[in-house]
């Protein structure tokens, strides 16, 4: 899944609306975090650095993967942490635990063997991008 490609509206090195560097998994990110990877770029490419925009491996996968290992056990507890968190954090926690969902046990368990696939696939994408 190489990122890399650009719009046919964009000159190289810049980046338009149907650009997948914008959109990693398909989805997008906010312009802040953007404009923070590029300038992180250019300071290592001025340095002498090659880089490359690349999307790495099954970013969605690695992130539903997550959210099924840990929301059995933030659901658990949510009763007892949501007393003690101030409210925007009580909302920010609600609107978490609404998009992890409650995955059952088995699920959660399952999750534990992707993780370990993910984490090879992650594993020779570091090999391949040194």
């Amino acid at each position: 899944m190489d990122g890399a490609s650009t719009s046919s509206r964009t000159k190289p090195g810049q980046t338009g609306p149907g650009d997948r560097r914008d959109r990693p998994a398909g989805r997008g990110t906010a312009q802040q975090v953007q404009d923070g990877v590029r300038k992180a770029a250019g300071a290592l490419s001025e340095a002498g650095y090659a880089v490359e925009e690349i999307e790495p491996p099954a970013i969605d996968v690695a992130a539903k993967t997550a959210l099924d290992m840990l929301a059995p056990d933030w659901q658990a507890s949510s009763p007892f942490l949501s007393q003690s968190m101030p409210a925007n954090t009580s909302m920010v926690w609600t609107a978490l635990l609404h998009v992890a969902g409650d995955p059952d046990r088995l699920t959660a368990m399952l999750s534990y063997m992707t993780r370990q696939s993910l984490l090879r696939a992650w594993g020779e994408f570091r090999r391949r991008t040194r």
